[in-house]
């Protein structure tokens, strides 16, 4: 029997309330240098690992943004996410009452996309590669050419909706998010051969996808620049090419806790803990794969319109 696939992908930004205005300059003409977001991340996996499964764990990594304004509500983002439960495969689970420990996984994906944001609303479209970087089913080419078939790719369209405070539950925000996902089935597996990389799919019966992410979360101020938040998702997952259906989750909920010290550096301790259900297989129902993290990241935030076009 395979490994299960490592734990689901990131919500897309849409789900996660950001509510960041683009820079004007101080003509509010709208400023079209890159605004960089460096983020190191420090990752301490579940508790209920096996040895082997953390006896090659990548404990830190740096993932980040490129965000390129084009209009005031506008702008193109490239997103490198590391780190959480992308960098360990599911705790142990049980077959036939037998405990089994999936092999270490640690994944990198790679999203370009478009958000378009307008009084609390975020409208988000883009494309997401889940590239296999360490573990069962690793890469063995870099994106976006594999012979990994456990990777994940898919288009996607997302509404999101960050409310105005709410003083009397202390400033508080509601977030809401529903995000659909459409994957086109095999488009990058490649098969290595005599006369070069030829694509070849892995399950030739089934062409495409067409799935759906809800998301719900809070986000409470606590003055000084200290934030916590909290949201919960269910529907999609990940569809990997090895397994003929997506998996979906039962529930993936994060914590945050957030310490912005100013325009430029701010620090998150987050929470991670998913239960993803692979439609019966390998676990009968209503058993689920479960994987949590606990995680420290830094996020270094330069906005080289605001360096250069200062008021």
């Amino acid at each position: 029997m395979p490994d299960p696939p490592a734990s689901p992908s990131p919500l897309p930004t849409a789900a996660v309330g950001d509510k960041d205005s683009i820079t004007t300059t101080r003509h509010t003409q709208v400023g079209h240098l890159p605004v960089i977001d460096i983020v190191p991340i420090f990752t301490a996996p579940g508790a209920d690992l096996s040895p082997r499964q953390t006896s090659y764990y990548q404990y830190f990594d740096v993932g980040g943004t490129i965000k390129i304004p084009i209009t005031r509500e506008l702008s193109f983002s490239f997103d490198r996410d590391v780190g959480g439960t992308l960098d360990e495969a599911p705790e142990s689970f049980l077959v036939g009452g037998v405990r089994n420990y999936p092999t270490i996984a640690r994944d990198v994906i790679l999203v370009q996309r478009l958000d378009y944001k307008t009084n609390g609303f975020t409208v988000e479209g883009g494309y997401s590669f889940r590239h296999r970087a360490e573990g069962s089913g690793e890469s063995a080419a870099a994106y976006p050419y594999t012979v990994s078939s456990s990777e994940w790719h898919y288009w996607y369209l997302g509404v999101g909706y960050v409310t105005n405070p709410i003083r009397a539950i202390a400033n508080s925000q509601f977030t809401f998010n529903v995000t659909g996902e459409y994957q086109p089935v095999d488009q990058h597996v490649a098969v290595q051969g005599p006369n070069g990389v030829t694509f070849a799919p892995a399950n030739s019966g089934q062409s495409q996808y067409y799935e759906s992410t809800e998301t719900l979360g809070l986000i409470v101020p606590f003055g000084h620049g200290v934030t916590a938040s909290v949201q919960n998702s269910w529907g999609t997952a990940d569809f990997f090419e090895n397994a003929a259906f997506p998996y979906h989750w039962d529930g993936f909920f994060v914590g945050r806790l957030t310490k912005k010290f100013n325009d430029n550096f701010s620090m998150t301790l987050l929470y991670q803990d998913e239960h993803f259900a692979p439609q019966g297989s390998p676990l009968p129902y209503p058993n689920a794969l479960h994987t949590e993290a606990i995680a420290v990241l830094a996020d270094v935030h330069l906005d080289f319109n605001k360096f250069i076009h200062k008021p």
